[in-house]
């Protein structure tokens, strides 16, 4: 197994739900990859000195809803640039979806990708094909589709899907960047 890893939280109270409240995205995250057993650094900001401080020494990086900003708009140029390098020299990236297509932006503003917004319906089913050989092999059968849960199509060549919507578009995935 990949066994417990070292995962940066971005926790900004501008930009996702904090406060120890089961419907803000960030606070659940965070107790969830703690309830896993993953050490987990939080770090808020939008520099570039406060996000090369929040990733260091992790081996992933997860990035909650962010129903309150743009990530785009909210971080500086330097920020941006930190955040891009993590990913381009190797970082993994958890990014929950958000209202409005914000993910999708973001995701094809720093790493030039072409993502499309796909559909979100139950049931969300394992695909053991995608996730063989990954963190993702053997877990739940299904997940529930929650408030921040976005689906997408029309995914790059190489994005394994771990998970997929009724409609088979993939909610959960991973490809290799670079």
């Amino acid at each position: 197994g990949y066994g417990q890893i070292t995962v940066a939280l971005f926790f900004d109270a501008n930009c996702s739900g904090i406060t120890p409240d089961p419907g803000n995205e960030g606070y659940t995250m965070l107790t969830d990859l703690q309830n896993l057993g993953h050490t987990v650094n939080t770090f808020s900001g939008s520099t570039g000195a406060e996000w090369a401080a929040g990733l260091a020494g992790a081996e992933l990086i997860v990035i909650p809803e962010t129903e309150s900003c743009s990530i785009t708009c909210y971080l500086d140029a330097d920020a941006l640039d930190e955040f891009h390098d993590y990913v381009d020299g190797g970082g993994g990236l958890i990014m929950s979806g958000n209202a409005g297509n914000l993910t999708i932006g973001v995701l094809s503003s720093l790493f030039g990708t072409t993502l499309s917004s796909g559909s979100n319906t139950s049931p969300i089913t394992y695909n053991a094909a995608g996730a063989s050989g990954t963190l993702f092999d053997g877990p739940p059968a299904t997940l529930q589709p929650l408030s921040g849960t976005n689906a997408y199509s029309s995914l790059p060549a190489g994005v394994d899907a771990f998970y997929e919507s009724a409609t088979g578009d993939a909610v959960v995935g991973t490809t290799a960047y670079n």
